[in-house]
């Protein structure tokens, strides 16, 4: 009679040898130094590092993310496949584990482009203020117009930093154009419902919202965009 193989005690082990391996591993330190702070007292990933809230990093998580990537925070515990330690090794990607990562959610970079007519009268720091006393830090972009600021927002995001946050008239050609970056899932749009439900289906990490929504429905989408953070992707977009 063959013998019974326990699966779930195989998986144990090789989990446990790839942790043993990457914190032994020379081109993996276990220490980062502190980002560089804004003058708002938030921080910024530098343009050469890398941030994933990811708890399994494999070369699916690293394909076309590492142009001009130098360094790569991952949060406390996360695995990392062999041979995705081999592309980082052999592109001479350092390696840290931070708690950072897992704090990066609690700052929202934040867009602006493109509000409307004036009519509207948006008042976007009334809406940064309410944001900071909900407990979420806001590093905002220079206002440069729709595409450069998207553009810039998709990189944050591709990069898997924080999440991004637009206020713009124009959601659907922001959101087209946020959706052509590689690890963008950008949604967008004026109907509140719909877009909660977005966050979850396609664990949204770049949101546009239409300025005419109001303040007090940004701050309660933008709350539960936060909320949960980093979600599940699903595996139909992996």
């Amino acid at each position: 009679m063959p013998p019974t193989i326990d699966i779930d005690e195989i998986v144990r082990e090789v989990l446990a040898r790839l942790r043993s391996d990457v914190a032994t591993s020379p081109a993996m330190s276990n220490a980062a130094g502190p980002k560089p702070a804004q003058a708002d007292g938030t921080t910024k990933t530098p343009h050469d590092t890398l941030e994933l809230a990811d708890r399994l990093v494999t070369l699916a998580t690293l394909e076309n993310r590492l142009t001009n990537i130098r360094h790569l925070r991952l949060r406390p515990g996360t695995v990392v496949t062999p041979s995705a330690r081999d592309v980082l090794r052999g592109r001479q990607v350092s390696v840290s584990f931070t708690a950072s990562a897992a704090a990066a959610a609690t700052t929202l970079l934040l867009g602006v482009a493109e509000l409307g007519a004036p009519q509207h009268k948006f008042n976007t720091s009334t809406v940064v203020a309410a944001l900071a006393g909900d407990g979420i830090n806001i590093e905002q972009l220079a206002s440069t117009g729709l595409t450069s600021v998207v553009n810039e927002l998709a990189d944050h995001a591709a990069r898997g930093g924080r999440p991004t946050l637009l206020l713009t008239s124009r959601t659907e050609a922001a959101v087209c154009l946020a959706n052509r970056t590689r690890g963008v899932r950008a949604i967008g749009g004026r109907n509140g419902a719909e877009l909660r439900r977005g966050m979850i289906e396609v664990a949204a990490n770049f949101i546009a919202l239409d300025p005419a929504l109001g303040p007090a429905a940004i701050r309660q989408i933008v709350r539960e965009f936060c909320t949960g953070w980093p979600r599940k992707v699903p595996a139909c977009l992996t």
